[in-house]
């Protein structure tokens, strides 16, 4: 087996996801796929496509893909196309992703308080260390963006 066969010709094993401009849907929902049932093969079809994209600078912009990720497949629309606006985005960041974040640390807080006297004990372990040091840093992302 060639090695795109193992990926392209291997529906048991592989899901098919695909990412792309709403112009080429028709092409890749439909047209393509009759072609490939039509050659009696067995081929990997197509399980989920999604079309938000806008953008080659995204990246650019060293806001965090989770951020955008967040943003983006909360404001997917399903019956019209999309525009992306710089108010629009930081509102639902800050609203949403922020607040659902502040509201969860909130909480968590509380729950230490009420339930331990506001006393976390000490992470000996290194996998515990490694975990605060990862939550620090995404904290400090999120406060820099």
């Amino acid at each position: 087996m060639n090695e795109w066969e193992k990926w392209r010709k291997n529906p048991d094993q592989v899901k098919l996801y695909q990412f792309m401009w709403k112009d080429n849907i028709p092409f890749h929902t439909v047209m393509f796929p009759c072609s490939l049932l039509g050659t009696d093969e067995e081929w990997t079809l197509l399980h989920h496509i999604t079309t938000t994209v806008f953008g080659d600078d995204a990246k650019d912009t060293e806001i965090p893909v989770s951020v955008w990720r967040y943003y983006l497949m909360s404001s997917r629309p399903e019956t019209s196309d999309f525009i992306f606006t710089w108010k629009e985005f930081i509102t639902r960041h800050n609203t949403e992703l922020l607040a659902n974040l502040e509201n969860f640390v909130n909480c968590v807080m509380k729950f230490v308080t009420a339930k331990y006297d506001s006393t976390i004990l000490s992470c000996d372990s290194e996998s515990e260390q490694t975990l605060i040091k990862n939550i620090n840093n995404l904290l400090t992302n999120i406060l820099k963006h």
